[in-house]
């Protein structure tokens, strides 16, 4: 009875403070229809909103809690709001293969509207309710999905349905521009670790740590939603083929990566993505330039953020990338291949000690090509040293090791990198190698200049000047191959144009090509 009487009291405390919204609802129904019956169908526990959900989220907590104490766990809770979650998004759940029956077969999407996004976001914005940001998130999710309309029927696993680009991308700004702020109201309230939202990595110290998030008190209601936003992120990153619009998306990824950090799966997923984009976006055009630009910036946030081993996957992914795109280089891809050769020599100067360890492995590696062409001297042998890949590589790690010469920093590079150079240079004997040899001694001057150690540079110079088939007089040419060849963009002379000109130069101009490489100075290397 005692329960009875505490029902009925909390009945009229309801209906009392309900009046007045009684009212609000009953003008809404006139004035808008439309969004009345979508809150009916959809959201009505938002017709019986009382104005104070700080009130609702603590009962609800409060249930929480007595549900765990009679046996529940905080695993198991979660685990059944991510099966709502999946089961909204389409019932991708264990019973996926079985044919669907019954009333919750026939899923009804919702065309979302304008006016609908306008409602949820001033909710949002206003209250900061649990609630309102799981409905965002869904919507979200649905505009994230629409990329994948043609592929296996995904798009029917959506809650709504959204039909005018208008909305979408009022959506999509809203939702990029806002979400992170609701995140850190309820995972970091009253911490400042969430400084990576100004793109900065910040110091180490005010960086969200794992344990700092998942300790928050929402952070049992809030993790399937931070999930679900970074999976439903990462499959939107995927498929834009728009260069302007990955470009959006990756500028404002820098306020929520500091919340990737207790999913080092997705965090891993969302790496190999930015270094795709990274190595891809290698066009002349503002759009190519701004989209590897920003997924640089968010690779260097993912090394710097995420825990350890995290930095490890960054620099050997960030190399691995560089090297296979510095396969073919020529006049148009030289000036993509720089800025890329320089965001590894960024990355490789946040950690010393990581950076020594695979900085050592892979000069380990171009000596071994090295020791094999010398050893060998087959065709295959010889090719694999004499190529651009090889040669950029070289220039890679000479760049890394100028950059950081210092005793406890990666001065000890220094001298088995000068080795292979000089091995490198000992090999390339050919007349038809002088470029190759030309480039080497440039390294050799910058390294030499960067740590101050006297590296023999003049015997190489003076050996090529004195190569026999640079003093051959030129034969007579036509003007179509009388085009003077820039030593910079070439490893070795062709031999149509060995054979016409002597090798001068790789052809008429008066060895103009061989005066952009001979006043060497350590600067221009880099």
């Amino acid at each position: 009875e005692g329960s009875a009487g505490d029902s009925e009291s909390e009945e009229e405390q309801q209906g009392a403070g309900g009046t007045a919204h009684k009212k609000e609802l009953e003008e809404l129904a006139t004035k808008d229809p439309e969004f009345y019956k979508y809150l009916t169908e959809n959201n009505p526990e938002l017709l019986g909103f009382e104005g104070d959900d700080d009130d609702e989220e603590e009962e609800e907590e409060e249930e929480e809690k007595a549900d765990e104490e009679e046996g529940g766990s905080g695993d198991g809770e979660e685990g059944s709001e991510a099966d709502d979650d999946e089961e909204e998004e389409g019932g991708a759940g264990g019973g996926g293969s079985s044919p669907a029956t019954g009333p919750a077969a026939s899923f009804a999407q919702e065309v979302l509207t304008a006016r609908m996004v306008k409602a949820v976001g001033q909710e949002v914005a206003k209250t900061h309710s649990l609630r309102s940001l799981k409905t965002l998130l869904d919507m979200y999710r649905s505009g994230c999905s629409i990329s994948n309309q043609d592929d296996s029927g995904s798009a029917n696993r959506s809650k709504y349905a959204i039909e005018s680009a208008g909305v979408l991308n009022h959506l999509m700004v809203f939702a990029l521009q806002r979400v992170h702020v609701e995140f850190k109201q309820h995972l970091l309230p009253d911490s400042p670790a969430a400084a990576g939202a100004d793109g900065s990595a910040g110091d180490p110290s005010d960086r969200p740590k794992a344990k700092l998030l998942t300790s928050a008190k929402h952070w049992p209601r809030m993790e399937p939603m931070v999930l679900g936003f970074f999976k439903a992120t990462l499959t939107l990153v995927r498929t834009v083929t728009e260069k302007s619009l990955t470009a959006f998306i990756l500028k404002h990824l820098k306020h929520y990566l500091p919340f990737l950090v207790p999913f080092p799966k997705v965090a891993k997923s969302f790496l190999k993505c930015f270094l795709g984009l990274w190595g891809e976006s290698t066009g002349d055009d503002a759009d190519s330039r701004g989209v590897q630009i920003s997924a640089f910036f968010r690779i260097r946030q993912v090394a710097v953020a995420m825990p350890f081993p995290m930095l490890e996957d960054c620099l050997k992914g960030l190399y691995l990338t560089y090297v296979r795109n510095s396969r073919f280089t020529n006049e148009h891809s030289m000036g993509a291949i720089t800025f890329m050769g320089n965001c590894v020599v960024e990355l490789f100067g946040l950690d010393p000690t990581s950076s020594y360890q695979h900085a050592f492995v892979y000069v380990r590696q171009l000596a071994m090509h090295l020791r094999n062409a010398l050893v060998k001297k087959t065709k295959e042998s010889l090719q694999a040293v004499f190529n651009w890949q090889f040669l950029n590589s070289l220039r890679v790690w000479v760049a890394v090791v100028a950059a950081y010469p210092a005793p406890d920093q990666l001065q000890g590079l220094a001298y088995p990198l000068i080795q292979v150079l000089i091995g490198c240079e000992k090999l390339a004997q050919s007349p038809r190698l002088v470029p190759f040899r030309l480039h080497v001694a440039r390294l050799l001057t910058q390294l030499s200049a960067a740590t101050e150690c006297f590296v023999p540079v003049a015997p190489i110079l003076l050996d090529v000047l004195n190569t026999p088939d640079l003093h051959k007089k030129p034969r007579a040419q036509t003007k179509a191959s009388a085009q003077t060849l820039r030593l910079e963009e070439a490893v070795r002379f062709s031999e149509s144009s060995n054979a016409k000109s002597g090798g001068a130069g790789g052809g008429g101009g008066g060895g103009g090509g061989l005066r952009e490489l001979l006043p060497v100075r350590p600067r221009d290397a880099r």
